[in-house]
């Protein structure tokens, strides 16, 4: 007669896919309000849907960008529809399989941090125009997102040092803000002058800024 020489698991266990996250993957700056920034990962068996999200304090916390992220095999992507209104530098995505059964063990994060921050941009002065020694310019600003709730004002000559206008002023409202640059003195008097508002928040503040183009 035969003899049963057999064994088998004394415990269930899993057969899972993997993934791991392409971008982003740390270092990178990406912008509040942009549409056009693409996560990615690569899957190995069929990860679908996969589950995306965000922290802002290096993955103390994470939210939820999407539960249904369309997966697959291999290479895939997804394009976060605006990144939202933060401002830090300690920004992580993770990605996972989106099945609660796999959630926990089919999962990876961004290697290192990376940025999310508003933006400036100079709208006045504008390369074309010349101030007057003793007359006035009202320097204007757009900005995105509401983390921006003070700016410095600075100019410069011929790439020399930057000398202040104006400290901690408000950057605005709706996106938009202004400050008048009155009795234009004698002192700036160049062909090379430039202006510059910055995030008054100095952790942001050489991240976070716009410089007018040179003007008279």
């Amino acid at each position: 007669s035969l003899i049963d020489v057999s064994d088998q698991s004394d415990n269930r266990f899993k057969i899972i896919g993997g993934i791991t996250l392409d971008v982003p993957d740390g270092n990178e700056e990406w912008y509040v309000g942009d549409t056009t920034r693409d996560i990615s990962w690569t899957a190995t068996g069929t990860v679908d849907p996969v589950k995306i999200e965000y922290s802002t304090n290096n993955g103390g916390a994470y939210t939820t960008i999407t539960s249904t992220a369309a997966g697959g095999d291999g290479s895939k992507s997804f394009t976060w529809p605006s990144i939202p209104d933060e401002r830090s530098l300690s920004c992580k995505i993770k990605v996972s399989d989106a099945r609660a059964a796999f959630y926990s063990d089919v999962t990876d994060d961004s290697n290192a941090v990376f940025s999310i921050l508003p933006q400036i941009t100079v709208t006045e002065p504008d390369l074309d125009e010349n101030l007057v020694v003793d007359g006035s310019k009202t320097i204007e600003w757009d900005y995105t997102g509401s983390k921006i709730s003070l700016v410095n004002i600075t100019y410069s000559i011929s790439g020399g040092s930057a000398l202040t206008l104006k400290s901690n002023q408000s950057a605005g409202v709706s996106g938009h803000g202004t400050w008048t640059w009155n009795n234009i003195p004698e002192s700036a008097v160049s062909g090379n002058v430039v202006i510059k508002v910055a995030d008054a928040n100095q952790t942001y503040s050489g991240k976070v800024y716009d410089d007018s183009d040179s003007f008279n």
